[in-house]
């Protein structure tokens, strides 16, 4: 089961790629590039080690199933905040790079 994503993750990419850095261009090629990037970095900050921690916090309580219920719920929450705060703050960094310039007459 595990060849289907794997092998489309491979494949999507090498067939999209060329035609659409074809269409985009050089300089809209790099905006799309930074874009991604900058939104990586906000993703990797609230996913920050959570696979591993819930990943062990699960294992610990496995065999209980009220306590795994329990654990996925405040897993789920605690992941639902850091995801709306880095959305704050992506929000925030993107209106402070795009502010509008204001013109004196």
């Amino acid at each position: 089961m595990n060849v289907i994503p794997t092998a489309s993750g491979f494949i999507f990419p090498l067939a999209t790629v060329p035609y659409v850095s074809r269409v985009l261009g050089p300089a809209n090629n790099g905006v799309v590039s930074w874009a991604f990037t900058f939104v990586g970095y906000f993703t990797l900050v609230s996913q920050l080690g959570f696979n591993m921690y819930g990943t062990r916090e699960c294992a610990k309580v496995r065999d209980d199933r009220e306590k795994l219920s329990t654990v996925v719920q405040e897993l789920l929450l605690i992941l639902l905040c850091s995801t709306s705060i880095v959305y704050l703050a992506y929000i925030g960094s993107y209106r402070a790079y795009h502010a509008p310039v204001s013109s004196f007459p």
